[in-house]
């Protein structure tokens, strides 16, 4: 007989400002315990719909509208995801969202470290705050290969949606990825990016997308 147990979450922000959700359940006798690997994963995403639902209802919130051509990259071939996180963060230095890459790129390992972003099917979303940067921001790179990124699903890599997110602004960095994740799984999203062969013409192909969420939620 399959044991009930109810699920629970519990937001908030640790010590560098970072948005941090912890989810476990709950057994009838009162114990908590972690959630296994695949029902973690397949509950957090929920969370994080859930989370754009109400962002999208009260703001409004699009992603295409954080999005810019010179933040997008085609078949950009990097050997490993050290790689990956360095040149996201030294491309968001380079067209000057934050000034220092090295304090960026750190911030974005230390997060991978605390749990990787890879949130499956092929897809991972590094993110970090930065007392640097003034709006948030989105990249979107597209590996020439996959790779490994230790992925929830251990499914290699291929497309990046990196965001930043300024400093002591926890609810518009859960906001927005919950946004982003929403985007992510939706039907079409990696196609379009694995077909893409001009970054205008896949921002606008977000924007469609995007559209059509809002006209389905």
């Amino acid at each position: 007989m399959r044991q009930k147990f109810s699920i629970e979450f519990r937001g908030w922000e640790n010590k560098d400002g970072q948005a941090c959700v912890l989810i476990h359940r709950r057994i009838p006798d009162g114990r908590h315990e972690p959630l296994p690997r695949m029902t973690w994963f397949r509950t957090r995403l929920q969370y994080f719909l859930t989370l754009h639902k109400k962002a999208d209802i009260l703001y409004g919130m699009k992603i295409f509208n954080l999005l810019h051509t010179k933040l997008v990259f085609l078949d950009i071939p990097l050997p490993d995801k050290e790689a990956v996180l360095r040149f996201v963060a030294e491309a968001f230095a380079t067209r000057g969202i934050v000034k220092d890459a090295d304090l960026l790129y750190e911030g974005i390992k230390e997060r991978e470290e605390t749990m990787s972003t890879g949130i499956g099917g092929g897809i991972g979303i590094p993110h970090a705050i930065s007392g640097e940067a003034e709006a948030p921001a989105i990249l979107i790179l597209r590996l020439a290969q996959p790779l490994d990124f230790e992925a929830l699903d251990r499914v290699p890599v291929d497309v990046i949606a990196s965001l930043v997110v300024p400093e002591n602004q926890t609810d518009l960095h859960l906001q927005i990825l919950a946004a982003l994740a929403r985007l992510c799984q939706s039907p079409g999203f990696l196609q379009a990016v694995r077909d893409a062969g001009d970054p205008a013409l896949l921002l606008e192909e977000f924007r469609r997308l995007e559209e059509n969420i809002a006209f389905h939620s």
